[in-house]
């Protein structure tokens, strides 16, 4: 039995709760505080430009920052079910992609459907849309690192032998 793998399972899976709890926590704000929130990183960004960059701009960034949350979900989700899959062989990279995909999809409906009950939000179709999106990046940029370091372990054992 390799320990290593149980703990990077462990590790994994507590990476991926804490996102998940950030991204409640951002969709739990009012709109009053979400708006503070994403002005400040708009002015932050922006502060050069005039109103109406500023005013496109500010959409843009509550946008980002959809993609970009549903990134590392997407991310740490690939990375704890490949190492569920490295001690459950059974559980290729298929099914690892496809349940990425799912369980990232899932918490981003029931993500706009808990703003349903946080006062002056509401449930937007085409933030998941964006946060699928984004889901999908972080699991296929986790995929390309995980290939690229098994061809790089590989090489290395090849010019040993």
């Amino acid at each position: 039995m390799d320990i290593k793998k149980y703990v990077r399972v462990i590790v994994t899976l507590i990476l991926t709760l804490i996102t998940m709890t950030l991204i409640f926590l951002f969709s739990n704000q009012t709109a009053d505080e979400s708006t503070v929130l994403s002005t400040n990183v708009t002015e932050a960004i922006f502060w050069w430009g005039d109103i109406d960059i500023y005013m496109v701009a500010e959409h843009f960034v509550r946008k980002a920052a959809h993609l970009t949350e549903y990134f590392v979900l997407g991310s740490f989700l690939m990375l704890h079910l490949t190492s569920i899959g490295e001690i459950d062989l059974r559980f290729d990279k298929k099914k690892i992609f496809v349940f990425t995909m799912v369980i990232g999809i899932a918490y981003a409906i029931s993500d706009e459907i808990h703003q349903i009950f946080v006062p002056m939000r509401g449930p937007v179709i085409t933030d998941v849309l964006i946060d699928a999106v984004g889901v999908l990046l972080g699991a296929l940029f986790v995929r390309a690192l995980i290939e690229k370091h098994r061809r790089k372990r590989s090489d290395n054992g090849s010019k040993k032998g």
